[in-house]
């Protein structure tokens, strides 16, 4: 299973899953803001972040995104659903297809 899998129903959990090694990367900011990362140890990749930001005394805001990475160009992983948990709304992004380094032509840039 990916942490993807085991962890998309669970938004409160604090790690992706005890089944997989995580780099845990917490950074805290002067605005209050704190995000912190959960990096799979093996490959490096980032799969859970969570953002918390202070909004008065006594009152915060928290949002969740959860990476999945599926698909594979050149060597390189890129995530093939983003799922994000904000403002009590979840949002999911599939990404179903991507092109690496296409040819453009100028044309394309013209307004």
């Amino acid at each position: 299973k990916t942490a993807y899998e085991i962890a998309s129903g669970d938004w409160s959990s604090d790690v992706c899953s005890s089944d997989l090694d995580m780099y845990v990367v917490e950074n805290t900011y002067s605005s209050g803001l704190v995000s912190t990362d959960y990096f799979d140890a093996k490959s490096g990749l980032r799969m859970k972040t969570i953002t918390v930001q202070k909004v008065g005394e006594t009152t915060q805001t928290s949002e969740t995104t959860i990476v999945s990475y599926g698909a594979t160009a050149d060597g390189v992983k890129y995530p093939s659903v983003v799922k994000q948990n904000a403002g009590g709304q979840v949002v999911e992004i599939t990404i179903n297809e991507f092109n690496v380094n296409p040819k453009v032509k100028k044309k394309d840039f013209k307004i």
